[in-house]
């Protein structure tokens, strides 16, 4: 899909994020979300890939296995995209001083 598509809503995109964004990592690197809005896609592609693998121990898989080994990378891409929001790797959290600065002198850019 693609992962410049800003026409649809929050709550469209979060209802199936991987429909939206080619990789979590996509999610990490889009400027338009908040830090709340990333954590909340991944959040959610983390539940899909989980009810993915409930199914599977239930035996409701398909035959070949190639979807499962990509869900299990996938969901390990999840992890890390989430702890890169988390601990504000993703390069668009402003500074303290950056921040402080901009309050001081009422900056907006």
């Amino acid at each position: 899909m693609d992962t410049n598509d800003t026409s649809a809503p929050f709550d469209i995109v979060c209802g199936d994020p991987a429909a939206f964004f080619d990789t979590p990592q996509a999610i990490v690197d889009d400027t338009t979300l908040s830090r709340a809005e990333k954590l909340q896609l991944l959040d959610e592609w983390a539940q899909d890939l989980a009810d993915r693998s409930t199914a599977a121990d239930e035996g409701m898989v398909p035959d070949r296995a190639g979807p499962i080994d990509r869900d299990v990378r996938m969901a390990a891409a999840v992890v890390e995209a989430r702890a890169a929001v988390e601990t504000g790797a993703d390069n668009h959290t402003p500074s303290l001083a950056v921040r402080l600065w901009k309050r001081l002198t009422g900056a907006t850019v």
